[in-house]
């Protein structure tokens, strides 16, 4: 059995100059994830996952937010070099559990 979403996010930064990027994994869908993946959890409630952004795929973990509960998908600056995307806008994310 396999878990996968496909959903639009924005691209969002979290800190200063070395920050972190994120989009976040809409609500109902991280606790579909969440229910999917109750047993799968790694460090830190990780979940090991696939993405893929435009022609882009990687593999990557997401992350339990408790304040928006929702799941953070950490986008590196190759994919976001790659794929030319830009903060504040929206990217169509499709997300596989691994």
């Amino acid at each position: 059995m396999v878990f996968r979403c496909s959903f639009s996010g924005e691209l969002w930064k979290y800190g200063g100059e070395s920050s972190w990027w994120f989009i976040s994994v809409p609500v109902e869908d991280s606790e579909d994830l969440e229910q999917f993946c109750s047993h799968r959890k790694r460090n830190f409630g990780s979940i090991r996952v696939t993405v893929n952004i435009g022609v882009t795929s990687w593999q990557t973990s997401v992350f339990r937010d408790s304040k928006s509960k929702s799941y953070l998908l950490p986008v590196k600056a190759d994919v976001r070099n790659k794929e030319k995307l830009v903060e504040k806008n929206s990217y169509e994310v499709t997300l596989t559990v691994v």
